[in-house]
């Protein structure tokens, strides 16, 4: 994380591009299956608070590799790109999206909040039957204090909105996993009561898993996570659960454009008859 704010681990515009292709020749591929495809970018704390960082430490440059990611699909692909930083910096003059005190390593639930209805946006702006988004008032909004304790004695008090959803309908199932039924950090949720039969598939991490998961759940019949360590097999996971929406999203700090690319060529290569 120094590195990704230092802007000391960039890469060269040729390796972008080669993201960016990747990136387009998975979306073509989903998108040829008659699926939708999304690639969603989570920012680490320091990329929405650099403030808390101490000036000794130097930036190298105004673009961190995150910023070069995602403008490289903006520029070299038609790529769907999520991309909430701006949305999370906005809203910071007004509320808090990361914790002070409490965890370090992600947004706390109004920043997930945010990046919930970027989601759901997207999807709907391309959606001829709306889906259900989730409103503030959807949920019970409490302020509890979400701070640390220090050394097993101090603790530092950090009062932080926690959102819980009034009345949800979407229902764990993980026994309906095949492809990597056996990492506990899978999830399927079945949810019977809206009124599609959307099949979401989402390859990621604790951004969604721990945080927004759920509330995606609310909208779609089917929702289903597998974890982002699994890209290098991607083709694999994304024919074997055949959804009508497919989302990649990553941490920053999680950067998996490498898993992609290398997931990809194996895609290629099985499309080539190479080692056959």
């Amino acid at each position: 994380m120094l590195a990704d704010y230092q802007h000391a681990n960039l890469y060269t515009e040729d390796h972008l591009q080669e993201i960016a292709d990747s990136m387009q020749y998975l979306s073509d591929y989903v998108e040829e299956k008659g699926a939708e495809f999304y690639y969603f970018q989570c920012w680490d704390k320091h990329s929405i608070y650099p403030e808390y960082f101490p000036e000794t430490v130097i930036q190298a440059d105004t673009e961190s590799k995150t910023d070069g990611i995602v403008r490289a699909l903006e520029d070299y692909s038609n790529v769907n790109v999520i991309s909430p930083k701006q949305d999370l910096i906005d809203e910071k003059s007004e509320k808090s999206t990361y914790s002070v005190w409490g965890d370090p390593t992600h947004w706390n639930q109004r920043g997930a909040y945010i990046g919930y209805l970027k989601l759901m946006n997207a999807i709907n702006d391309n959606a001829s039957e709306k889906y259900k988004v989730f409103q503030e008032k959807d949920y019970n909004i409490t302020m509890p204090d979400q701070g640390a304790t220090l050394f097993g004695g101090i603790h530092q008090v950090d009062y932080e909105e926690a959102f819980e959803i009034k009345n949800p309908q979407a229902i764990a199932t993980p026994e309906k996993l095949t492809c990597y039924a056996d990492d506990v950090r899978h999830g399927f949720y079945t949810n019977d009561s809206v009124d599609n039969d959307t099949r979401v598939l989402i390859i990621g991490d604790s951004y969604f898993n721990s945080f927004i998961y759920d509330d995606i759940a609310e909208s779609f019949h089917e929702t289903i996570l597998i974890w982002g360590d699994y890209v290098g097999d991607i083709q694999n996971i994304i024919d074997s659960y055949n959804a009508d929406i497919v989302i990649v999203e990553a941490a920053e700090r999680c950067d998996r454009t490498d898993g992609i690319i290398a997931g990809v060529q194996v895609m290629k290569d099985a499309a080539d008859g190479v080692g056959k």
